[in-house]
């Protein structure tokens, strides 16, 4: 069976590049891949001024086995398992490229943080409880 790791990156470059361009409106689920058991998700828009421009929270996680019978058991298995694979803050101007490296980078626990002379088009960080955030 694939590593982790291996499973995340397959996941991630399986993605078409016009859900990753086109960011925006509510919550919602930009993925969903029952085999490798990852959904990336859409968590909205960042008002937090001093994270501007980093504005779209996107978070990889885990959805049930697809060995689950029916889908209701599905949804109650992925609410039970609420942790966070991979995270990252985009801009409106990032590549979809970009977009996959840094959640790679997130699922790896390896962080890059904003630096506002250089205004990177994407943030990211370990996903909760991997490393100390302050």
């Amino acid at each position: 069976m694939p590593s982790a790791k291996k499973l995340i990156e397959g996941f991630l470059a399986d993605i078409n590049d016009d859900k990753l361009s086109n960011l925006g409106g509510g919550e919602h689920t930009i993925e969903t891949d029952m085999n490798r058991g990852f959904r990336l998700d859409y968590q909205g828009r960042n008002d937090d001024p001093n994270e501007d421009p980093h504005v779209h929270r996107l978070y990889i996680q885990p959805v049930g086995s697809s060995k689950s019978k029916s889908k209701s058991k599905r949804n109650k298995e992925a609410q039970n398992n609420g942790s966070v694979l991979a995270r990252c803050h985009a801009s409106d101007n990032a590549t979809p490229q970009e977009i996959r490296d840094a959640l790679i980078l997130s699922s790896r626990n390896e962080e890059r943080l904003p630096n506002k002379t250089t205004q990177h088009p994407v943030e990211y960080a370990p996903p909760p409880g991997c490393k100390d955030e302050g």
